[in-house]
C-alpha cells in the first residue's frame, strides 16, 4: 500500500510538471519573442529613418499652409508659373483673381474671359495667349499686370488701369471705380501677405 501511494504521488508530480511545461513553455517563448521585438523594432525604425512619403514640416505641411495657395485652389500651379515668369508675387496675382471672379472661370457681360477676365482682343493680339485656356489666361493676366506696373511705376495705378484700361488712367487719372478696384485687390493682398507689397510687387 505504501509503495502504491508513493507511485501515485510520483505520477501526479510528473503530470503537474508536464502541465507546467505545456503552460509555461509557450509563455516563456512568447515573452522572449516580445522582448526581442521590443528591442528590435525601435532600432530598426531608427536605422531606416522616416518613410519617403512622410509628411514633415520641411517638405509637406509648410507649403500646404501658404494662405495664397489655399485661396488659389486648383489654379495654384498656374499662378506659381505666372509668378515665376513675370516676377509678380503669386499673392498679388491670386488677389486679382479673387476680386475679378472669386477664383472661377467665368465670362462677364462685357465679354471678359476666365479667372483673370481678359478681353479677347487684349489676350490674342497684345498678350499672345488663348483666354479660354486656364493656364494661358492666368499667365496672360499676369503679363498684362506686369506691363502696367512697368508703365505706371505703381502697383496701385497698375491695378486701376487693369480694371478701367490704361488709356482711362492716362487721360483722366484714377476713377472712383478704378480706385475701388485697386483698394479691393490690395485689401486681399494685405490679408494674405502681411502688407509686404512694396518689397515684392
Amino acid at each position: 500500500m505504501k509503495s502504491m501511494a508513493v507511485y501515485n504521488t510520483h505520477v501526479r508530480s510528473r503530470r503537474r510538471f508536464r502541465g507546467s511545461l505545456r503552460l509555461g513553455l509557450p509563455r516563456l517563448i512568447g515573452l522572449g519573442l516580445a522582448a526581442l521585438i521590443v528591442g528590435f523594432i525601435p532600432n530598426k525604425l531608427e536605422s531606416l529613418g522616416p518613410p519617403s512619403n512622410a509628411i514633415t514640416l520641411e517638405n509637406k505641411v509648410a507649403p500646404l499652409l501658404q494662405p495664397w495657395e489655399v485661396l488659389a485652389g486648383p489654379f495654384q500651379k498656374y499662378v506659381q508659373e505666372a509668378s515665376d515668369q513675370t516676377k509678380i508675387s503669386p499673392i498679388l496675382i491670386t488677389s486679382v483673381m479673387w476680386v475679378e471672379t472669386r477664383i472661377r472661370f467665368q465670362i462677364s457681360p462685357s465679354g471678359a474671359i476666365g479667372p483673370m477676365q481678359l478681353l479677347p482682343n487684349t489676350a490674342y493680339n497684345q498678350l499672345g495667349v488663348n483666354p479660354w485656356n486656364i493656364r494661358e489666361n492666368i499667365l496672360g493676366g499676369a503679363k498684362y499686370l506686369r506691363q502696367l506696373i512697368d508703365e505706371f511705376g505703381s502697383v496701385r495705378l497698375a491695378l486701376a488701369a487693369y480694371n478701367t484700361g490704361p488709356g482711362t488712367v492716362k487721360e483722366y487719372g484714377v476713377s472712383p471705380q478704378g480706385e475701388k478696384y485697386a483698394n479691393s485687390v490690395l485689401r486681399v493682398y494685405a490679408a494674405y501677405s502681411r502688407g509686404q507689397l512694396e518689397n515684392n510687387p
